[in-house]
């Protein structure tokens, strides 16, 4: 029989900088044995797990007397939303405190605390009440706890002027379906680089570029992101006044498309034929633009500096974007084999499945 069901939160000693906290069941079987079901909240909270902090927990149940000191405990790890694999462990405790766990399954939990299924299969975020307790708490231990990260006002800063100079995805679209050529197309992207940077970056730190030189030649557009290791993407575009595929009957990808994969391959190969010269030089060109130096028509995203290691590895994509979609499927089958003839990443995309990456209105 189930005595009490509530929210407990408690000190977590050193594992946590935050509160601790847990649901926890107390029920006494038809043997008149005390049972403590310790449920953890998982995502519903930020502080340290009942297994990082199951000692403290017992503590902190005996000393305000919500527990009998010779009640058992059971660990318990839900199925958050009917997601992942539930778990029950009967911890015991040696002399001096410290806990030891055992796997048990969940007939032999039923049979020890005296309940039903419908009992253990009563989650927590499902009960008004006790998504009202953790929700009480998280707000005690800290009134910002759900707020995003918060950023400092030089990223702020630079995040608003980014976003008052965004093309809208109509602008690009619009372009796109009156069939434009691969002129038009490089004018528009340039006066907006952080629509590759949107794609291609990550969380805001980017270094986008124009006509960036490779191998002699240019490819004509890059993008700089990543953490540690830097990635490094260049991207050939093409016009949208043709389509992806050929319609012959033989599903071969445009010459356009066939003749940039060819041209993005053989710079990055030829450049990494000195890949140490090459790794030097692309950290040399995110350090003179992190600097404030102008190459290569540069534009930062809103943390203008990347968290990667100049002493570690390059990853290096290659992307093409051009020509009309036609068939979805037949084109994803012909992308799919053809990228992986490539010993370099390389992929493709028409302008439609370009634009559906992107995630600006």
């Amino acid at each position: 029989m189930k005595i009490s069901d509530f929210i407990f939160d408690y000190e977590a000693e050193q594992l946590s900088r935050m509160p601790a906290a847990c649901r926890v069941r107390v029920f006494v079987n038809a043997r008149h044995e005390a049972h403590v079901l310790l449920s953890d909240l998982e995502v519903r909270h930020q502080g340290a797990s009942v297994t990082n902090s199951i000692e403290a927990l017992k503590r902190a149940l005996v000393h305000k007397g919500l527990v009998p000191e010779s009640a058992g405990y059971i660990e318990h790890y839900p199925r958050e939303d009917g997601r992942g694999q539930e778990t029950f462990d009967v911890v015991t405790f040696d002399a001096s405190g410290c806990a030891a766990w055992c796997a048990v399954g969940r007939q032999w939990v039923r049979e020890a605390l005296g309940c039903e299924d419908d009992e253990l299969d009563a989650s927590s975020i499902r009960q008004e009440r006790l998504l009202r307790e953790i929700a009480q708490i998280r707000q005690r231990i800290d009134p910002f706890l759900d707020f995003a990260h918060l950023k400092s006002p030089v990223v702020l800063s630079r995040q608003a002027e980014i976003e008052a100079g965004m093309l809208p995805r109509r602008s690009i679209q619009e372009l796109v379906e009156a069939g434009v050529g691969e002129r038009g197309l490089q004018r528009l992207l340039k006066a907006d680089l952080s629509v590759f940077g949107e794609i291609y970056g990550s969380r805001d730190e980017y270094l986008c570029f124009s006509e960036f030189p490779l191998d002699g030649g240019k490819v004509d557009f890059a993008v700089f992101s990543g953490r540690s290791r830097m990635d490094v993407t260049f991207i050939e575009i093409k016009g949208a006044d043709f389509n992806l595929l050929n319609q012959t009957g033989y599903g071969k990808f445009a010459s356009k498309i066939e003749e940039a994969a060819d041209q993005i391959r053989d710079r990055v190969c030829a450049a990494f034929q000195d890949y140490e010269g090459f790794r030097q030089r692309m950290h040399a060109i995110r350090s003179e633009v992190e600097d404030g130096t102008p190459r290569y028509n540069a534009f930062a995203g809103a943390h203008g500096r990347l968290a990667v290691d100049p002493q570690k590895d390059v990853n290096v994509r290659c992307v093409v974007i051009g020509g009309r979609s036609n068939d979805d499927l037949a084109e994803s089958k012909k992308r799919h084999g053809y990228e992986r003839t490539f010993s370099i990443p390389l992929q493709i995309d028409s302008w439609d499945s370009w634009l559906r990456r992107l995630p600006r209105p």
